[in-house]
């Protein structure tokens, strides 16, 4: 349990958090001057391709996937990429071994390093508009465990289009391990085939699919109500480590039930992270829709240097609570980020 190793006071103790990752190739330095990264160029041929290609794919269909069709693996963004995502699924890992969430990732630098430096540019090829927000979180799914992604639903259900039909909220989601129909790949509905995407009102699409996990049950009259998507509309999105894929906050996405490699009939192939779908994610919006500053305020673009200790803890507390429902936080952990608050609230006083 979180409670037996750690207390309020240690989330905001660097050196606990060095210690936890001993031996892992991450680092926590807040307040350090940020590496940004300049990998995309209008001058670039190739990736002035791409960047038309994922806004056509986000205007067309609400989502885009990155893989090599679009920027070649020699690509120095690629490589970028795959390295801080190796790394990230490493600490994911040493937080899954030492029984912490996989969300407290967003202590350390390479978190910000990714988001900041491969998601936000490739969000604003969308809509220039848009702002890293970081309403993130992670996931450790073991197949093993018969773990999954969330069930079906829309990031944002009210969320609005500009006149150009660009989104004001975007989603980048990172795949740091091989993302594959066995382990909870993401599946989204194509726009063109979501009745429900363009209307900008909350509707009962994402409560009627993956009877499993979600609010009820399809009936009869749902199973011929033409504007309730079924099952197989969705695309399944397995990519490799170190793939994003991006979509709108009215995409209608979530991640599969794992099937088990003797009924997909593959053999299965050993690696470090023994199958698991480690991946995170973060959105961006615009200032007209949703304030980017609500949770922490760092713009990759325009800050230098990385958020505080604090503010990543502070982050990584919201983003808990906000997700209760979703994830219940357990008891012991409940009550550090109880003390937590008291603390921050005293240092603001």
């Amino acid at each position: 349990h979180q409670s037996d190793m750690a207390n309020a006071k240690s989330l905001l103790d660097t050196e606990f958090w060095v210690d936890l990752m001993e031996g892992v190739p991450l680092s926590v330095s807040p307040g350090k001057r940020f590496p940004g990264q300049k990998f995309y160029s209008k001058e670039d041929d190739g990736q002035a391709r791409a960047s038309r290609h994922i806004r056509e794919q986000i205007l067309n269909q609400g989502f885009a996937k990155i893989n090599e069709e679009i920027l070649p693996e020699h690509d120095e963004s690629v490589k970028y990429s795959k390295s801080l995502c190796n790394r990230l699924a490493q600490g994911i890992c040493r937080l899954r071994e030492k029984a912490w969430h996989p969300i407290w990732i967003f202590i350390f630098d390479e978190s910000y390093e990714l988001i900041g430096n491969i998601g936000g540019p490739l969000l604003e090829m969308v809509n220039s508009s848009l702002q890293i927000n970081w309403d993130c979180w992670a996931w450790h799914i073991d197949k093993g465990k018969q773990e999954r992604g969330w069930p079906v639903h829309r990031d944002r259900s009210t969320m609005p289009f500009n006149n150009a039909n660009e989104p004001k909220y975007m989603t980048v989601w990172f795949s740091l391990t091989d993302s594959t129909l066995q382990n909870s790949c993401i599946h989204v509905l194509p726009a063109s085939r979501d009745g429900a995407y363009k209307e900008n009102k909350p509707d009962d699409s994402e409560l009627l699919i993956g009877a499993k996990s979600n609010k009820r049950r399809r009936t009869k009259e749902d199973s011929t109500n033409p504007a309730i998507p079924t099952p197989d509309m969705f695309t399944a999105l397995p990519v490799t480590a170190g793939t994003p894929l991006l979509w709108s906050g009215r995409s209608l996405h979530y991640g599969s039930e794992p099937i088990p490699d003797s009924k997909l009939k593959v053999t299965k192939t050993p690696d470090e992270f023994e199958g698991c779908r480690i991946s995170l994610a973060c959105a961006a919006s615009t200032h007209d829709f949703e304030n980017p500053t609500l949770r922490i305020d760092f713009d990759p673009q325009k800050h230098d240097f990385l958020p505080s200790l604090r503010e990543r803890v502070y982050l990584i507390s919201v983003q808990m609570w906000t997700y209760d429902e979703q994830v219940p936080i357990p008891e012991d952990m409940k009550q550090v980020l109880e003390e937590l608050e008291v603390l921050l609230a005293q240092d603001e006083a």
